[in-house]
């Protein structure tokens, strides 16, 4: 996907920790005479938040723009091209976003409370941007990319969102497994973090996890009293 991109990127940076050949395999490509400069980084930490923070530790004050696909997804070759393109026509505007939403197609300035304000698998941000609010939180293994959108947000970070630049998930990558599943996070996570506000702020995860909760409850009442 990155190596078939009409505006090759200048640097690759993978963090990884792996036994599943990963490494192996970007090796084989790693510092060819056609391709960009290829970083393998040694993940020391747990989950996606962390591997982040590696790769922008390791850039650090040795980039213009950050982009970033995360494995299991695709984009198309004027990926790239495309984001670096929003950048230059808009140049007060610090992350560039690609939107899926077929019902909202046009490109435009988001506000905070718009869905494709960050979208966290698929997006490109100006130098600094991500520094400013300290990256990725690494307390969250799962839901980096919604922490991230709230903390953007709270520091008035402008965000331009463009649906040609979308990605398509590949279903049958097995990045989604059982065990990362059990660590979706929580409202509690963020209630923990945030406090009330976070109730007020998206209160349909703070009460679909309370019916969750109240579910698995009865459930296991019934069957204790059968």
């Amino acid at each position: 996907v990155l190596l078939g991109q009409t505006r090759c990127p200048d640097r690759l940076v993978f963090c990884d920790k792996s036994n599943d050949g990963t490494r192996e395999r970007i090796r084989s490509h790693q510092n060819g005479a056609d391709g960009p400069p290829v970083d393998i980084i040694d993940q020391s930490g747990d989950g996606v938040a962390d591997a982040y923070n590696e790769i922008l530790d390791h850039v650090a004050g040795d980039y213009d723009i950050f982009a970033t696909v995360q494995t299991e997804i695709s984009v198309d070759e004027e990926w790239l091209a495309g984001h670096l393109e929003v950048h230059a026509e808009h140049p007060q505007i610090e992350i560039v976003t690609g939107d899926n939403k077929e019902n909202e197609p046009t490109d435009r300035e988001v506000e905070p409370d718009d869905r494709p304000y960050y979208v966290g698998r698929d997006f490109s941000a100006k130098a600094g941007v991500l520094e400013r609010i300290d990256g990725w939180d690494r307390n969250f293994l799962r839901g980096e990319d919604w922490d991230m959108r709230i903390r953007l947000a709270g520091a008035g970070t402008r965000v331009y969102a463009k649906p040609d630049l979308g990605y398509r998930k590949d279903w049958s990558d097995p990045y989604v497994t059982l065990s990362k599943a059990k660590r979706k996070p929580t409202s509690v996570s963020f209630l923990s973090k945030y406090g009330l506000w976070y109730a007020c702020f998206h209160p349909s995860h703070v009460v679909s996890d309370g019916l969750s909760l109240v579910s698995i409850l009865s459930a296991v009442g019934t069957i204790l009293f059968l």
